[in-house]
């Protein structure tokens, strides 16, 4: 990037670090500034991943893991109770 392209960006982070800390910004406008500063601090990585609807097969897939899970505790493979 070119140098005079970095130093107009930097001055609009400024700018925008100013306005956060105006007593009339609204707590609302203040948090998307702080994501978008947050964003650029981490170098644009999402802090977590995005939430995406979660398919039927995945829903099935969780369903036999409980389903296998609930199985073998109900063996007898319970270490921490004494008989």
């Amino acid at each position: 990037m070119a140098a005079a392209n970095r130093q107009i960006l930097e001055k609009n982070y400024t700018d925008l670090f100013i306005v956060t800390t105006h007593p009339q910004t609204s707590a609302r406008l203040r948090f998307m500034i702080q994501d978008v500063m947050d964003l650029r601090k981490a170098n644009w990585v999402a802090r977590r991943a995005e939430a995406k609807p979660t398919t039927i097969d995945e829903i099935h897939e969780q369903k036999r893991d409980k389903a296998l899970h609930l199985e073998s505790n109900r063996d007898g493979n319970h270490p921490n109770l004494a008989r």
